[in-house]
This record gives C-alpha cells, structure tokens and sequence, in this order.
C-alpha cells in the first residue's frame, strides 16, 4: 500500500511523512509543511477526490506489529507455509477530511480490502470482504451492497485486490484465481520434495 500513501493536485501534495504518521499537506513547489490532518493518524492509503482527503486508517501500532510478528514468525517462513493474513482481519476505517480547511467530513469503521477504495463525483467504493459497498461521498451513508464477490479468504504477500471506478461502472478482482494458482504452485513445489 506505500504507493497509496502519495497524492498531488495542482497546488499540494498530501502524504504520510513517516509509517504511522496523518495525513500532511505540503506546498508542491516549497515543501513547506502547510496542515497536518491529525483525525488520519495511522493512514494506509489516500485518495484526493473533489477537494475530499479519503484516507483508510489501520489499528494502533501496537495491533499492527502483534500481527506483523506473526506472519513472520519462524513456523510461518517454513517451507510450503504462505505467509497469508485473513480478511476478517482487516478492521480499518475510512476518513473523510475536507482538504482546504481540514474539517473531518465524515468517518466509517469496516472490512476495508487493501487497495480496494475509490471514488467518483458521487460515491466512495470499497470491498469488505465479501462484497462491494458504496458510500455517499460527502456523508459516508451506504447507498449501496453489491451480492457477494469472489475473493482471496486470505491476503498471499506479494498480492493486494484491486478495484477501479470509471464512467459509473466499478470493476473489481479480488484474487481468487490467484489463491487456485498459488495453491498449485505450493502442492507442486511440496510434492518435489
């Protein structure tokens, strides 16, 4: 996700300046430090839509570095183990913050896939898991929820979901022929031993 961490418009560009650090609004030509969004504490990734700042937010990093800690243990590097992380957990929240004034808009606990949000003129998708949801861009109310979506039950590294929004329609591949095929390729390679 550290590509999603960068975003720019014509005037500023809006980044994390360390791995847990807010949301910062820089001068685009200075550098200058102009804001720093201090309610996106913790943001993964960063989306620049019609002045709206969207920001996915992680857990502490007390949270992050137990579960980081176990997909690096010795017994998860073990020949044949996938380094993988499930789905359910993947609590973030989505924030809404006006970019000019740095007002917080709006703010939405849930499963958010890594790498799943965006956005248009009107709404703000993002995959939970099991389906598609959108949002109302300025409120954050659910307008919609998609019928159920494949997808990975678990995260392989080296691998995120990946959803785009162009002329009202959203198109989404959330890795389940990838899971098929990484699953071959772990029984092949155990069956060489």
């Amino acid at each position: 996700q550290f590509p999603r961490r960068l975003v720019a418009d014509a005037e500023h560009v809006y980044a994390t300046l360390n791995l847990n650090a807010p949301v910062t609004q820089l001068d685009a030509v200075t550098g200058k430090t102009l804001q720093t969004y201090e309610c996106t504490k913790g943001t993964e990734e960063i989306i620049l839509s019609d002045g709206l700042l969207l920001t996915v937010t992680g857990p502490p990093r007390t949270e992050q570095e137990k579960v980081l800690r176990g997909m690096y243990a010795k017994e998860a590097r073990a020949p044949g183990n996938a380094i993988t992380l499930k789905w359910s957990d993947w609590e973030r929240t989505i924030v809404a913050v006006r970019a000019e004034s740095g007002e917080e808009a709006w703010r939405l606990s849930a499963t958010v896939l890594p790498n799943t949000l965006a956005a248009d003129g009107s709404s703000v998708y993002f995959c939970d898991g099991n389906s598609i949801v959108a949002v109302e861009k300025q409120t954050g109310r659910r307008r919609w929820t998609s019928d159920p979506v494949a997808t990975c039950k678990e995260i392989p590294t080296g691998f995120a979901p990946t959803l785009v929004v162009v002329g009202g329609t959203v198109v989404y591949a959330g890795g389940d022929k990838y899971q098929q095929h990484m699953k071959c390729v772990i029984d092949s390679m155990t069956g060489m031993r």
